[in-house]
């Protein structure tokens, strides 16, 4: 029994002794600890809130000509930053689609894809890079502008417009809208 008491006394003076460069490994390793936990904190929590956060959307409207069988159609584009940076869009790309509706089972519900009909070529593509829309959005800022065609009398279907906001040749984010037989 004394030889164990001897060896406890041994070891709680070694530990008396050598306490402080214990204590400066045990804070460095807790320094660590927090390090990596504020990283990990702000990379799964802040970081992402700190990415550009466009929202575009995008609005059909038509209306008749006066007396005549043609119709106008505008198209409204709104970009709004509901994110907590700025960000900038240099150009807005816009594209317009035909399509036919599928063949209606009067039965059953019969699914339409309304991106099936991004996936044929546009019958219009051109690219804004002037206007309200280009320039920098502050957090909670927006801006609106209106693209028009005037068209004659169409086939049944429909017609889709989509409006991608872009920075740099990256879409920041998109607006569509879709129509069943304008300007009939």
């Amino acid at each position: 029994m004394n030889k164990w008491l001897l060896r406890l006394r041994a070891f709680g003076t070694l530990v008396w002794q050598n306490t402080d460069p214990i204590s400066k490994w045990a804070q460095v390793l807790a320094l660590c600890l927090a390090g990596f936990w504020t990283y990990r904190t702000f990379d799964l929590g802040e970081a992402p809130s700190l990415a550009a956060t466009a929202d575009v959307e995008g609005h059909l409207i038509v209306k008749t000509i006066d007396d005549s069988n043609d119709c106008r159609m505008d198209f409204h584009v709104t970009v709004e930053n509901i994110g907590r940076v700025g960000f900038d869009v240099d150009q807005i790309r816009v594209r317009v689609w035909r399509g036919n509706l599928p063949v209606i089972d009067k039965n059953d519900l019969t699914y339409f894809n309304i991106d099936r009909v991004q996936d044929s070529k546009p019958v219009k593509d051109f690219i804004i890079s002037g206007g309200n829309l280009i320039r920098h959005y502050s957090p909670h800022n927006v801006s609106g502008q209106t693209v028009t065609w005037v068209l004659g009398p169409q086939k049944p279907g429909i017609i889709l417009a989509r409006a991608d906001a872009m920075y740099k040749g990256e879409s920041l984010d998109y607006g569509r809208e879709w129509m069943n037989n304008p300007c009939m």
